[in-house]
């Protein structure tokens, strides 16, 4: 199992983001939501997109009987869109991070 975690944000906190599991959709989450999504131990892809943005996709194992956690946020502020968009408008504008956990599935 995976288990997703979007950071509060200003920048987007309206948009809902596309969860991406091994280039299929497996759902999406909102600004401050945890989300569980049920995967087989082994080998997986993750990727975020909300309409035109996107963050880096991000290649984990799952042992088994384990759960994988990720955090992710957007990179856009109020005060920094408009030099990312010149700056480059097709790198990631999401940050997706897998973080450290010992939380064990049932």
């Amino acid at each position: 199992m995976i288990q997703l975690t979007r950071l509060p944000a200003l920048g987007d906190r309206r948009a809902k983001y596309k969860v991406l599991l091994d280039g299929q959709s497996a759902g999406s989450i909102r600004d401050c939501e945890v989300q569980d999504f049920p995967v087989a131990p082994g080998s997986h892809c993750l990727q975020l997109r909300a309409a035109w943005a996107k963050s880096g996709q991000l290649s984990f194992e799952v042992p088994p009987n384990k759960i994988a956690a990720f955090e992710c946020r957007t990179l856009i502020t109020p005060f920094n869109a408009f030099v990312m968009l010149l700056k480059s408008p097709w790198a990631p504008w999401m940050d997706l991070c897998m973080v450290e956990t010992d939380k064990t599935t049932h």
